[in-house]
């Protein structure tokens, strides 16, 4: 299940004409399939603050039980303006919190995950900087033609810091030795995390 969502999240962030579409298009999919195809699971998606908020269920007609989510994806996009005001997707961070294959019973810490393109250095680590709170690297885990992803699992410390902050960088080493800085929003993170709780030991719709 995990591999799914990466994948899915890897495919639509930069496939998409912007970040923004990821996960429209991801919705749209799923809701399409899974109206013709009992395989394709359920979703439920929901907007915390500028995270977009995506559970997957198992289709009732292929598991003829309501059972609890599978797992629950939060995405935010980062974008940058250039000199033509023209917005371009920089990264896409999501946290992912996801039922464990072997033990379904048992949800697996959450993983914050960094998709970027590609033209970034893979030889120094991603880093989350957290307003009073320090940094966090995330390490380099696959790259593909389209782009690379660096991951991480939260500890309670990490997302102590993340629910108790409001601001956050992430910052990224380009080949050419330059760094690229964003800040982004973690406000509404205490209200994520308590959603995706609530979501994945929820029954299916």
């Amino acid at each position: 299940m995990k591999k799914l969502l990466l994948s899915s999240a890897f495919i639509f962030v930069f496939a998409a004409s912007n970040a923004q579409a990821f996960a429209q298009e991801k919705t749209n999919k799923t809701t399409t399939n899974s109206s013709k195809e009992t395989s394709f699971p359920i979703t439920v998606n929901q907007q915390v603050g500028s995270w977009q908020l995506h559970c997957a269920y198992p289709n009732n007609e292929q598991s003829k039980q309501k059972n609890t989510s599978q797992g629950c994806i939060a995405q935010q996009s980062l974008m940058v303006t250039g000199k033509d005001n023209k917005q371009t997707p920089v990264a896409s961070l999501l946290l992912e919190k996801i039922r464990d294959n072997q033990n379904p019973s048992k949800v697996n810490p959450v993983q914050f995950t960094v998709v970027t393109p590609l033209g970034f250095s893979l030889q120094q680590p991603v880093t989350i900087s957290i307003e009073h709170a320090g940094k966090t690297d995330l390490p380099w885990v696959t790259c593909t033609t389209n782009g690379c992803i660096a991951s991480q699992p939260i500890n309670s410390a990490l997302q102590k810091s993340l629910e108790t902050n409001k601001t956050a960088q992430l910052i990224i080493h380009r080949v050419n030795k330059t760094t690229v800085t964003i800040n982004f929003n973690i406000e509404d993170l205490h209200n994520v995390f308590t959603a995706m709780n609530d979501l994945i030991n929820k029954k299916a719709p």
